[in-house]
């Protein structure tokens, strides 16, 4: 019986999940801390440098807020939650899925400009093959991981690196996107009532059950995007009771 029912989970969704942005091992540079608000619409920042795999000065800048976005880190998501705790710096072109214009970054946003040139050498020596490709055609300052996708009013996020499966529901922080660290995963979504029927699915014992006995064990990393071809989560249907009564209860949930 119990094999029969799980026949029924196993197998791939109907949605495609995502890495979350990557800056190729220069988190030190990319995430901040808003310290302050400053005269003339500036905002005054501080590097997170505390536990950066690459050793980066800590500095405070004043910067333009506008490509300043919440970050969510897999240390922000627990199951029903997610709540960013810090932002990032989004230099990203997400059409070109590189770093914006050099020259149209200079003179547009002149601070954050000079933030990222004092880190020039830093980020030149990013050992990423992905990132490496994109700064040999494009700016220095080029990260990946990064599309329309990462920038859905709603997204399903849980942390990559987790001995179970565990999701929280994220919308729009006021008119900033919140944007996913590379340690987790997420589905992006238009609405929040499809993110939340998602969420309820993927919470849910037989959906967990599901991801921890076809990882092979050690690390703990069970949740990687591809975790969601191995979860069958039907496509919403919003004429679907069943459907509509899980989205109620995931938001039940959240609140």
């Amino acid at each position: 019986a119990a094999l029969r029912a799980v026949r029924k989970v196993l197998g791939a969704s109907g949605y495609t999940a995502y890495e979350g942005a990557n800056t190729g091992g220069a988190n030190g540079v990319y995430w901040l801390e808003v310290v302050s608000a400053l005269p003339g619409g500036l905002v005054l920042v501080s590097n997170l440098t505390k536990g950066a795999k690459r050793e980066v000065e800590n500095v405070q800048a004043a910067m333009e807020p506008d490509l300043i976005y919440p970050l969510l880190r897999g240390r922000d998501v627990g199951r029903w939650q997610a709540t960013p705790q810090a932002s990032i710096l989004m230099v990203q072109d997400r059409e070109k899925r590189q770093g914006y214009d050099e020259g149209w970054l200079a003179v547009t946003y002149p601070k954050t400009y000079t933030y990222l040139k004092q880190f020039k050498d830093v980020l030149a020596a990013r050992q990423s093959q992905a990132v490496r490709r994109l700064t040999e055609r494009g700016p220095f300052f080029s990260i990946f991981g990064v599309g329309d996708y990462t920038f859905a009013p709603y997204k399903v996020v849980w942390p990559w690196i987790s001995l179970s499966l565990v999701a929280g529901v994220v919308g729009d922080s006021g008119a900033r996107a919140i944007v996913p660290e590379h340690n987790t995963s997420f589905v992006p979504f238009e609405r929040a009532q499809e993110a939340h029927f998602f969420c309820a699915c993927f919470n849910s014992g037989p959906a967990n059950f599901c991801a921890i006995s076809s990882y092979s064990g050690g690390g703990g990393g069970i949740a990687s995007p591809k975790v969601v071809d191995r979860i069958r989560v039907p496509s919403f249907d919003d004429q679907h009771a069943v459907h509509v009564a899980l989205s109620a209860l995931s938001q039940q949930a959240h609140e």
